[in-house]
This record gives C-alpha cells, sequence and structure tokens, in this order.
C-alpha cells in the first residue's frame, strides 16, 4: 500500500475509513485522531454491529474498524455480514479480549 502522505500530493483519493464501537469515548477518540490524518477520511461511525453493517452498506468504505464484542450484533456476525454486502472492504477486528477464541473466530470470519 502506498504511503498514507503522498496520496493528497499524487491525487489519490483518501482512504475511506468506518469505525465500529460500542464504547463511545474510545469510538469518538479513534474517529478524532484518524480525522486528522493525511491519506484518511472518516465516513462514519456506529455504536453497535447492526448499525455498522447498515452505515457500511451504504458508505462503502475501504476499511473498517470494528469491535468484537458489542450490542445488537457481535463484531463476529457484523464482519460476515458486511463480507457479503461489501466485499471489498477491509477489516480490522479490535479487542481487548484475550480469548482464543475470539481472534479465530475473527480471521474465520474474514477480518
Amino acid at each position: 500500500m502506498a504511503d498514507l502522505g503522498q496520496m493528497r500530493s499524487t491525487g489519490r483519493e483518501p482512504i475511506r475509513v468506518l469505525v465500529v464501537d460500542d464504547q463511545e469515548l474510545f469510538r469518538r477518540g479513534l474517529t478524532m485522531l484518524l480525522a486528522v490524518e493525511p491519506g484518511l477520511e472518516v465516513v462514519g461511525e456506529a455504536g453497535d454491529g447492526a448499525e455498522g453493517v447498515t452505515l457500511a452498506e451504504s458508505a462503502a468504505p475501504d476499511v473498517i474498524l470494528l469491535d468484537v464484542r458489542m450490542p445488537k450484533k457481535s463484531g463476529i456476525e457484523a464482519c460476515l455480514a458486511i463480507k457479503e454486502s461489501v466485499p471489498s472492504a477491509k477489516i480490522i477486528m479490535l479487542t481487548v479480549s484475550d480469548e482464543e477464541a475470539d481472534l479465530y473466530e475473527a480471521v474465520k470470519s474474514g477480518a
């Protein structure tokens, strides 16, 4: 992948990012950090897995930062649904869990 700082100078479109996490303070902080990064554009944020799937379908982000454990739809369930509807999106799972099963399921679901 090209250096993010070079994207603007070469005329490339910014990488479109969606942040999905049920912890509002973490989600907002991460969104604020990403918003000032050259070459990135935050296209939305969602507070649960179901909202994340809906927003991913409408915003068509390039990258989705997705929490593993969330209400309404887990990150694993959301990942599977997003991979169906937005297969080009790259999904990075966020977690503080040290459960190997969570990590295994995240990778197995396409993250």
